[in-house]
């Protein structure tokens, strides 16, 4: 009959915060929390560790110098290579810090950290595209809306610089909210958009400063001339005679068109003293304005340049490198180590396999005495048999 043996009671569950986990520091130098309960075997291990480092064998090691001697196999199984950044700030003070890092929340430690230096500089440069970007929307809103006093007579005389306003205006706007979405999400894809964007809105903004420096430069009497008698229809006449308080391009019989303050003998001055210091002003706005951003812009786009692929602290696009990805020689090189170096210990004694009856007379959970056990095996080979024959 086989002899039953008693089975060793199991000790109580170690608490999460006293368990075993080891890391290793920047030096290389190994730190491990050991449970008191396992403080004895420190020796052995130290023994085996050793002896697993001092017999590589030389074909594997030859093509893989750096995989056994730094990177054991279980580092890749558990997918902690590279090691998190962020993990390199944990002290032996921390004592939740194994736990933590034990139950899986790593990857939560990961995220935390600092900006680098060169996210700071493309806030700052999105930003900075951002405020003139809105300014000059904020612009040509207000002078679609008439909402100051010489909207009317820029909406008349210079509607096309209005126009490429706008379009400058909406392409930096949309241009800084790529960037800045690309830089609080840290998305190079979106970066790179960002600063393949901020060449149309460099051009805009020269398409928007050339010809109003040279309406402003190049005769500009003669073309307001030009443009009061060929170009401006009687509606904007009147609107530029209403903004200004004129009458009349020269005086009120000079191409003038009537309303109740213009008429032939009104006291109003023409309208040609008026509309060109008006232009001289605005256009002197726009074009020192825009020259005045173009510097600014160039250096928005050097710093996306610069900084974009440099958003956070990984190096490419974070795939393992091809040399120390685990494969079929890593795998079989440790457990040729291992099997080396556990040779001359005993092995385990396994207990002999039990095949249990289909009788229901025998119950693990129930005492029984040496009586109760021989009729058990009786009954037992008795059903045997039977199931033989």
């Amino acid at each position: 009959m086989p002899s039953l043996r008693s089975r060793p009671q199991a000790g109580p569950r170690a608490d999460s915060k006293n368990s075993t986990y080891s890391y290793k520091s920047e030096e290389g130098t190994a730190i491990s929390h050991f449970h008191p309960s396992i403080r004895l075997h420190t020796h052995a291990l130290s023994e085996v560790a050793s002896g697993a480092h001092a017999r590589i064998p030389t074909a594997i090691k030859d093509k893989r110098p750096l995989l056994v001697s730094k990177f054991s196999t279980s580092d890749k199984f558990t997918q902690k290579f590279p090691r998190p950044r962020a993990i390199r700030g944990l002290s032996l003070s921390d004592v939740r810090a194994p736990s933590i890092l034990e139950e899986g929340e790593d990857t939560l430690i990961e995220r935390v950290d600092r900006w680098t230096l060169h996210k700071w500089s493309l806030v700052a440069s999105v930003c900075t595209v951002f405020v003139y970007g809105t300014a000059g929307l904020v612009c040509a809103v207000l002078t679609f809306f008439r909402a100051w006093p010489g909207a009317d007579v820029m909406y008349v005389a210079d509607y096309d610089l209005l126009v490429l306003l706008t379009l400058a205006s909406s392409i930096l706007l949309f241009t800084a909210l790529v960037g800045l979405c690309g830089t609080l999400l840290n998305s190079r894809p979106l970066l790179a958009i960002y600063t393949l964007l901020l060449w149309p809105a460099f051009f805009s903004l020269l398409a928007l400063g050339y010809p109003s420096y040279k309406r402003y430069s190049f005769a500009l009497d003669r073309k307001v001339s030009r443009a009061w008698s060929e170009w401006y229809t009687p509606l904007g006449r009147l609107a530029i005679q209403d903004a200004l308080a004129c009458c009349g391009f020269a005086n009120a019989l000079h191409e003038a068109v009537p309303s109740a303050r213009c008429y032939p003998r009104t006291p109003l001055p023409g309208c040609k003293g008026p509309l060109w210091r008006f232009e001289r002003d605005n256009l002197a706005t726009v074009w020192s304005t825009i020259f005045s951003l173009v510097p600014v812009h160039i250096v928005n786009m050097f710093v996306a340049l610069l900084c974009a692929n440099h958003v956070t602290r990984m190096f490419g696009k974070g795939i393992m490198p091809q040399r120390y990805r685990l494969n079929a020689d890593d795998v079989r090189a440790d457990a040729e180590v291992l099997m080396k170096a556990m040779g001359w210990r005993r092995p385990v004694a396994r207990p002999g396999f039990a095949r249990a009856s289909s009788s229901a007379a025998f119950r693990e959970d129930k005492s029984y005495d040496n009586s109760d056990l021989r009729r058990w095996d009786a009954q037992s080979k008795a059903s045997s048999r039977a199931r033989r024959r």
